[in-house]
């Protein structure tokens, strides 16, 4: 069986050294989660940008938190940095909601790279502090992946692995 490629977003890493954040069905999505990548039936996808996020909780999280031997980290080349400018004009051209600049990089890393999934917790944390994606369906459409939160992904868990 191919292995499946799941974007996982900056909030994610983020969050799992603040779980007082999160729900207990999203600490158990992302347990579970992170117990498929190390078994080597996921390959997390992060981009480089995750690098500078990190920061803002630790440095020693870089390390821990990802250290490449499951997964992938991803340059923001120009292709992708190219992709994210397309995808912001078309969701301004469309009447979207704005895509922050570092959503739209980590969107267009995801759809580079071919992932089935985009992993994230914007607009789905208990303090609600993330800014919200532009409407869910129209960038699933667009990009061609599934936008999921911790919580679905524990529910697919059975029927995708």
């Amino acid at each position: 069986m191919p292995k499946e490629s799941i974007y996982i977003d900056s909030c994610i890493w983020i969050a799992q050294y603040k779980p007082d954040e999160l729900t207990d069905e999203q600490r158990s999505g992302i347990s579970w989660l992170n117990e498929q990548i190390s078994m080597g039936n996921v390959i997390a996808v992060a981009s480089s940008l995750l690098l500078v996020e990190l920061l803002t909780v630790s440095a020693e999280l870089i390390e821990i938190a990802y250290d490449g031997r499951k997964g992938l980290l991803v340059a923001a080349d120009d292709a992708i940095c190219h992709r994210a400018r397309e995808l912001q004009q078309k969701c301004y051209a469309d009447k979207q909601k704005c895509l922050s600049n570092l959503d739209a990089l980590h969107l267009s890393t995801a759809s580079v790279q071919r992932c089935q999934r985009f992993l994230t917790l914007d607009k789905t944390r208990k303090n609600n502090q993330l800014s919200p994606l532009a409407d869910k369906q129209y960038l699933e459409r667009l990009l061609g992946l599934k936008i999921v939160d911790p919580t679905t992904l524990e529910d697919q868990k059975k029927l995708d692995l």
